[in-house]
């Protein structure tokens, strides 16, 4: 990351300034600082007013400083506007994201619109446009594929499978903090009552374990049910896929072999005659 932080360090401004820098893989504040000095663009436009005071021999330097101040700063409204704009040209992002208000990266006006109309993800939008190809029955396409998946039940019933699945992970999960929890306590805060002891050690400990062999069994039927409906779909788009490839194939055997039978057939003939 930049300046050597973690991303959960940063906040408002300075996350997203780091998000969009790492999307163009920079992960170093003097390299963006090049970056916007070596843009003709961004070097009008934040170039520093002439000062008396002597600054530093590499202008490069200037605008450093400046960019790890704006790592720092929260609020975009008072990061300039002019390294606002500058850093949406170097980093190729929108200027709205910079300020906070989409979650949307890019600059490209169709993928804003699918994003905001879809709820997809950028990434997901930039996913389906990146391999979006014509089409030509001939050629498989992967987006034409996706298209006809999502068209059936499968759009609903797969994630909601998924889902109810992923759900009782989280409660397997949460049983073995709760036990973990427990553990914890005993060893903090210890019971002399050896009766007392045996109950508390029945009512949490044995309780919590007994829940949780029933919880697996529950997780394990509700990945199977999400297994099958995959399996399900998966199987009967392949079916109909399948179907609708090569259709004239059936055609051009029975031309081939009759061409072949015919050929063989005035062959024997002629042998007959000679």
């Amino acid at each position: 990351m930049l300046k050597g932080k973690s991303l959960s360090e940063y906040k408002g401004f300075a996350y997203r300034l780091v998000m969009a820098a790492n999307n163009k893989q920079i992960d170093d504040t003097k390299e963006l600082a090049e970056k916007l000095y070596n843009d003709e663009t961004c070097r009008g436009i934040i170039k520093m007013r002439k000062r008396k005071k002597k600054v530093a021999s590499n202008p490069v330097d200037n605008v450093l400083r400046n960019v790890q101040k704006h790592l720092n700063e929260k609020d975009p409204y008072k990061v300039p506007s002019t390294y606002i704009y500058a850093y949406s040209v170097v980093l190729d992002c929108s200027i709205d994201y910079l300020y906070g208000r989409t979650d949307v990266m890019s600059v490209d006006m169709d993928v804003k619109e699918i994003c905001k109309k879809t709820g997809l993800s950028e990434k997901a939008v930039k996913c389906l446009l990146e391999y979006q190809s014509d089409n030509d029955s001939n050629t498989f396409s992967v987006t034409k594929w996706w298209s006809e998946f999502l068209c059936e039940d499968s759009f609903y019933s797969i994630p909601t499978a998924w889902h109810d699945y992923a759900s009782r992970i989280v409660e397997l999960y949460d049983i073995d903090k709760k036990i973990a929890a427990m553990q914890k306590v005993d060893k903090e805060v210890v019971v002399e009552d050896h009766i007392m002891q045996l109950l508390l050690e029945d009512d949490n400990h044995k309780t919590l374990r007994n829940i949780r062999r029933e919880k697996e069994d529950s997780t394990l039927g509700a990945y199977h049910k999400m297994i099958k409906h995959i399996e399900h779909y998966y199987e009967q788009y392949a079916e109909e896929w399948a179907r609708n490839q090569h259709l004239d194939y059936e055609e051009m055997y029975y031309r081939s072999e009759l061409n072949k039978r015919k050929i063989v057939k005035k062959q024997l003939k002629q042998s007959e005659t000679k």
